[in-house]
């Protein structure tokens, strides 16, 4: 696999909301390579009708990221979640939470679970999985911090 497709949303939820209470769209990400910004070159739709995403291509060998500050949300405890597309259904659990790093100001979290893998309808990317890697435990987001996937 050359690179990852992410979508560029950030959702913040709590472990028993089903409904994320805040996202970090990909208007307000920044992509980086090598350590420089680099232009995002958004696939529209690829998630669904409103869903663009974004591709880390060769995100070992281009330290490809995606960053968010986390600005416009309430400063709290959030289960953090960050939906992906996999090849096949098995490829979801410790395949893309060991090549998908995330990161709360420089200090790595682990992923815990997914949501169930789909292949949905309505998505121009018909011909993947979609799933959401989601941290277990509720992580404390304050404004001005940095949310990292690498």
């Amino acid at each position: 696999m050359g690179g990852i497709a992410v979508l560029a949303l950030m959702t913040l939820g709590a472990a028993s909301v089903a409904q994320p209470i805040a996202e970090l769209p990909l208007t307000s990400a920044t992509l980086l390579r090598n350590g420089e910004s680099a232009e995002l070159a958004p696939s529209v739709g690829r998630f669904g009708p409103t869903q663009d995403s974004v591709d880390l291509p060769g995100a070992q060998q281009l330290h490809s990221q995606l960053q968010w500050t986390c600005e416009g949300i309430a400063e709290g405890d959030y289960v953090l979640g960050l939906p992906m597309l996999a090849p096949q259904y098995f490829t979801v659990g410790e395949y893309l939470a060991g090549r998908v790093h995330l990161y709360l100001n420089d200090e790595r979290l682990l992923w815990a679970g997914h949501t169930e893998p789909r292949k949905p309808e309505d998505a121009a990317e018909k011909g993947l999985y979609q799933t959401e890697l989601r941290t277990g435990a509720r992580v404390h987001l304050s404004p001005g911090d940095a949310l990292r996937v690498v």
